[in-house]
C-alpha cells in the first residue's frame, strides 16, 4: 500500500468508529434490567431497526465488509442478542438476494423491505434429522408446472427445520429456505427459496407451523421448530 493511501484508511476507520459510537450510544442499545429472555430476544429486533435508522440501507452495510465486520464487533460487545440476529438478515438473506438474485424485478419488494429493515431475514437450513448436511434435506419445493411456483412441504418430522429465530409473533420475517426442489418427481438437489414467512400483522403464512422452542439461560432468541404444508 502507498504512503499516500495509508492517511486515507486510518480516516476512514476512524470516521467509521466514530459512526459506530454514536449508533450504539443510542437509548435502544443501553442496558436493561429484569428483562425476560424473550423480552430481551425481542429487543433484539428493535435495535436491528435502530441499526437501520443510523445506518441507512442495508445493502449498502451487507456489501461494506469493515463496516459489516464493525457492526459485528460492536454488537458482540453491546448488544449480544442483536448480534445472534445479524447473520442471518445481512449475510443469509439479504447478501443471498442480492447475489443470486440479480436482476429478477420480482424480488424488489423483499429487497426493499430488507433494506430497509422493515422485514427481518432469517435463513432455514438445519433440519431436526439431518442437522446442516445439504445433501441429507428433505424439506421438499415441487414445482407446479401450471401455476409457474413451488410447494414448500415438509414430509416428516425428521425434515423440520430446527431452532431458526421465527418464533416471535410480532416481528414481520422473510425466510431463505433451503429445500429439495422435486421436478415431476425427480429430484434436482437442493436450492434456496424465499418466502414471507410473517406480515406486518404478525399473521404466519397459510400451511406454515412453528412450535417455539424454550428459554434457555443466558441465551435470548425466539427459537423455533417450523413446518410446512403445501406452502
Amino acid at each position: 500500500m502507498s504512503e499516500s493511501r495509508v492517511p486515507v484508511a486510518e480516516s476512514n476507520a476512524r470516521e467509521r468508529e466514530s459512526r459506530f459510537a454514536r449508533l450504539f450510544a443510542a437509548e435502544v442499545f443501553r442496558q436493561r434490567e429484569h428483562q425476560t429472555l424473550g423480552e430481551r430476544a425481542r429487543h433484539a429486533y428493535r435495535q436491528l431497526q435502530e441499526v437501520h435508522r443510523g445506518l441507512g440501507s442495508g445493502k449498502a452495510i451487507a456489501q461494506d465488509l469493515p463496516s459489516l465486520f464493525a457492526l459485528f464487533e460492536w454488537s458482540a460487545m453491546l448488544a449480544p442478542e442483536l448480534f445472534l440476529v445479524l447473520s442471518g438478515h445481512f449475510n443469509l438473506t439479504l447478501n443471498v438476494l442480492l447475489s443470486l438474485g440479480r436482476g429478477r424485478t420480482d424480488l424488489e419488494d423483499y429487497l426493499r423491505e430488507l433494506d430497509s429493515g422493515d422485514s427481518v431475514g432469517v435463513f432455514l437450513l438445519t433440519e431436526l434429522g439431518y442437522g446442516s448436511t445439504v445433501f441429507s434435506l428433505e424439506t421438499e419445493a415441487e414445482y407446479d408446472h401450471d401455476r409457474r411456483g413451488f410447494w414448500l412441504t415438509t414430509p416428516r418430522d425428521a425434515a423440520l427445520k430446527f431452532m431458526p429465530n421465527v418464533g416471535a409473533e410480532d416481528v414481520p420475517k422473510l425466510v431463505v429456505i433451503a429445500a429439495r426442489l422435486k421436478v415431476a418427481g425427480e429430484d434436482q438437489g437442493v436450492f434456496p427459496f424465499i418466502l414471507r414467512l410473517r406480515g406486518k400483522d404478525g399473521g404466519l403464512h397459510q400451511g406454515v407451523r412453528v412450535v417455539p422452542q424454550p428459554e434457555r439461560p443466558l441465551y435470548a432468541m425466539d427459537n423455533a421448530m417450523i413446518g410446512f404444508d403445501r406452502v
